[in-house]
């Protein structure tokens, strides 16, 4: 049976800043509770873009991949899947939209 979830927020810095950091793969461990191995190709997001990364869970790191499916530069949103180990498969879509010039909105889901 699918869940769909899509919490929000509102984060304290500019749009902007918030997309710098969504639209790098590399840094996805500076916000996400995972180290980041890989990133094939290297480089800003872009569809087809493979992102390695393991996290620790139940006393041994568990590795998968997340793959980029879109990236919608200009409204700010990022779609990604991944496939989980125990058949968990996920597809997110993380976007940002500015509120002022020091907030956004920020939704995943």
């Amino acid at each position: 049976m699918p869940l769909t979830v899509c919490p929000a927020a509102v984060a304290r810095a500019p749009c902007g800043r918030l997309w710098a950091l969504l639209s790098d793969p590399a840094a996805y461990d500076s916000w996400w509770d995972a180290e980041t191995v890989a990133v094939v190709p290297p480089g800003p997001a872009r569809p087809g873009q493979v992102v390695t990364f393991r996290a620790r869970g139940a006393g041994r790191w568990w590795t998968t991949e997340m793959r980029v499916d879109e990236v919608e530069t200009e409204g700010h949103a990022i779609r990604l899947s991944a496939a989980f180990p125990l058949g968990i498969r996920i597809r997110n879509r993380i976007s940002c939209a500015p509120l002022d010039a020091r907030s956004c909105r920020v939704q995943f889901g």
